[in-house]
């Protein structure tokens, strides 16, 4: 497949290991010729470097990196300084290895995926003060292959709070809630609804810091086990590294968000010859694979604790007029619509005056702001149509 020709986008992934951590620890395997993690060809690109713009905005817009606080520089807000060593440095690479000589500042991967709200793997987040000590941090990009992407304090937060965390052997991710919203500066990625399993074979796409590096955007990866039988998590092939613990794993052809990569192959081993660490590469069937958890699992639990409308859908009852609701659906929360109307979320305003649209209902008025019987109780109609007090 021609790297990303074929996507269509829906826009505006040896043993296991898990394969966050910090940079400056390499996951290695001792080997006494070079291995034999990329499967197949190394799929990774640098933001630039990828031709489909949807796929470069998701990068920019909707992807962090997790940073140490104590490796983010803001002396200067409008140029903030992330610090760490080369990827030569850190894993002490053969000649020839991508990407030695960028930066690795990054421990693992992030998702906006509401106003505040980040999801990653819960191995990344382990607790309150890990959370506190961490920076988020958007726009960790290269330009070109020798200028990074202009960070400023506009794409720093820090964490407000744990909202969902699980780690199992099977299942974990994290949500956590940002200092302050993301939007409209950045743009959250749609999360595939409801909690089906992948398809054997579904094209994927993961986006985050292998190995702490500035973004990359993987393609040409496919789902090898989707795991139907207990949807805690799903097996594909993309090319990922200590670091993308908490990549976006999208599918490939609807741009949705499927998964959170958790675990995978072990990535460098080490030659004897040069005495020094090589990727690790398997086969497109080979090894174990790489692990991702259903993203469903941590919207669910973020709609049990803290709903958001983005994120959770409408529940009857909740006291709120919601998308899809009506007089016919939910009369407990819809009372006022006229039969067959829905109310819709981008103009529910109650209490705030009447913003009638034709065939949109407002609670606060009627489309039709006559007679004051179509306000709702306690308000009445003004001469300019509106509903006061």
């Amino acid at each position: 497949m021609d790297r990303f020709a074929r996507l269509v986008l829906v826009l505006l992934v040896a043993s296991p290991l898990l394969t966050c951590g910090s940079a400056s620890d390499p996951e290695v395997a001792t080997a006494s010729v070079p291995g034999a993690v990329v499967y197949g060809t190394d799929d990774r690109l640098d933001v630039y470097a990828v031709t489909e713009a949807a796929w470069r905005n998701r990068a920019l817009l909707s992807t962090v990196a997790l940073v140490d606080k104590s490796r983010v520089n803001q002396a200067d807000p409008n140029n903030v300084v992330l610090t760490g060593s080369t990827l030569q440095q850190s894993q002490v690479l053969c000649p020839g290895e991508s990407f030695a000589t960028q930066k690795t500042a990054a421990y693992c991967s992030g998702t906006l995926i509401d106003d505040d709200l980040v999801l990653t793997a819960g191995h990344c987040i382990t607790n309150r003060k890990g959370c506190q000590s961490t920076a988020f941090v958007f726009r960790y990009a290269m330009d070109s292959a020798s200028q990074a992407t202009t960070i400023t304090s506009a794409d720093v937060f820090t964490c407000a709070a744990i909202v969902a965390r699980v780690q199992t052997s099977t299942v974990d991710y994290g949500v956590i809630r940002l200092d302050r919203k993301a939007t409209p500066r950045f743009t959250p990625a749609a999360v595939r609804p409801g909690r089906a399993a992948v398809g054997l074979a579904d094209p994927l796409v993961v986006i985050g810091v292998p190995s702490g590096l500035p973004f990359k955007v993987a393609d040409g990866a496919f789902v090898r086990d989707p795991r139907a039988s207990t949807l805690d998590y799903f097996v594909g092939n993309p090319d990922t590294f200590g670091g993308n613990s908490g990549s976006g794993v999208y599918d490939a052809f609807t741009g949705l968000l499927e998964g959170i990569l958790v675990r995978g192959e072990t990535d460098y081993v080490y030659d004897a010859v040069g005495r020094c660490y090589q990727v690790n590469v398997c086969s497109m069937d080979g090894c174990g694979g790489e692990d991702s958890t259903y993203a469903f699992r941590a919207v669910d639990a973020v709609c049990a604790t803290a709903p958001t409308t983005r994120l959770c859908p409408p529940v009857c009852g909740d006291g709120t007029c919601s998308d899809g609701e009506s007089t016919a659906t939910c009369p407990a929360d819809c009372p006022y619509a006229p039969p067959g109307w829905t109310c819709s979320a981008a103009t529910y305003d109650a209490g705030d005056g009447c913003h009638c649209k034709c065939g949109v209902y407002d609670p606060d008025c009627d489309v039709t702001p006559l007679p004051a019987i179509n306000c709702k109780k306690g308000f009445v109609c003004s001469a300019a149509g509106t509903c006061v007090r």
